[in-house]
């Protein structure tokens, strides 16, 4: 349910507005929940967020200074929702990504974080935190692995590929 209120612009925002911390811990949790219908829930939540963060953030580019920009809007993708916040639900992606054994969850993952990292303006940070982390380790892991007890389709693979390399940073 609360996946497709994010659809609606004006709800979606209220949502991350109102309930960001309380979305960021739900998330951590349920992203890596022993259930699949759970982990599957919170992985399209995951995935609907980042959507309507990058479709106002890509809008923004767009209009640059233009009288048309939301500048509301872009000033709360900035300000509320901040780096750290960012930080926090890329982790939660991150481990979910290296623990999950479906193909579509690992789909909707994979997507999720390259959102994260495309057009955030918090670029260097996340992309020192994934270095850290060793994202891109991670994700040709599970490549190499193409998940154990499943396999993963051509597009998920090629997902995989596409955000390891262009988007993830070598290990530091």
């Amino acid at each position: 349910m609360l996946s497709n209120a994010l659809g609606n612009r004006a709800l979606g925002w209220k949502i991350l507005l109102s309930a960001q911390n309380n979305l960021a811990m739900l998330l951590e949790h349920t992203l890596v929940h022993e259930d699949l219908g759970i982990r599957k829930s919170a992985s399209s939540l995951t995935f609907n967020t980042f959507a309507r963060l990058q479709e106002l953030r890509t809008e923004n580019l767009c209009k640059g200074n233009d009288e048309e920009a939301d500048h509301l809007e872009m000033e709360i993708s900035m300000t509320l929702l901040n780096a750290e916040w960012e930080a926090s639900i890329a982790c939660a992606v991150l481990a979910a990504i290296e623990r999950e054994s479906d193909g579509d969850i690992v789909h909707r993952q994979v997507a999720t974080l390259g959102l994260i990292v495309r057009f955030s303006p918090f670029i260097d940070r996340l992309l020192r935190l994934l270095g850290a982390l060793h994202a891109q380790n991670i994700l040709k892991n599970k490549l190499r692995g193409n998940g154990g007890d499943y396999k993963m389709t051509e597009p998920v693979c090629v997902l995989l590929q596409e955000v390891a390399d262009k988007l993830c940073p070598p290990s530091v």
